[in-house]
């Protein structure tokens, strides 16, 4: 009973997902010929769904005015919703956000949370970004940083439990 309703549903979650990777891959495209303003309508339907790479090219596009007006706000808000969903791209950006004081005030300890995230979540690239960051800070701020980083990852494994769970 349970593999008849998965081959009957199996069929509309790959019909749904094909256009969405279909819409996330023109968006792309749009992208690199510089057609910002069709890039920015594809992500952006994605992003309002949840999609986290959608997000994070939104966030990149907000931040250097790739086809819109150049807004760290909205930058950090849509890297925030991806990086939230360990998007180890987005983690990193927000990280360096903070710590340059875009889109809010410079705030190291939380920078550092997102880059130590960042490499955590597999991009190695932050964590030559994590060194020197450390290096500048107090033993107390990179402490914070950690355990913040620490808090961060039982929430997410927490909501990854209930998401789970669900039936």
């Amino acid at each position: 009973m349970r593999i008849t309703r998965l081959l009957l549903v199996l069929p509309l979650i790959v019909a749904f997902a094909l256009p969405a990777a279909a819409d996330f891959k023109g968006g792309l495209d749009f992208f690199k010929k510089g057609d910002y303003g069709r890039a920015k309508a594809e992500f952006e339907a994605l992003a309002k769904q949840g999609m986290a790479a959608a997000q994070t090219n939104l966030g990149l596009m907000y931040s250097k005015g790739y086809g819109v007006t150049r807004d760290e706000s909205e930058a950090v808000r849509w890297y925030r919703l991806a990086a939230e969903q360990s998007q180890a791209q987005a983690q990193n950006n927000l990280g360096f956000m903070y710590v340059n004081g875009e889109g809010g005030p410079r705030d190291d300890v939380l920078g550092l949370m997102w880059l130590r995230l960042a490499v955590e979540s597999g991009y190695s690239a932050a964590g030559r970004s994590v060194q020197i960051l450390e290096k500048r800070m107090t033993l107390a701020e990179v402490a914070l940083a950690k355990r913040f980083a620490a808090l961060w990852k039982e929430k997410w494994a927490l909501a990854k439990t209930k998401v789970s769970q669900k039936p």
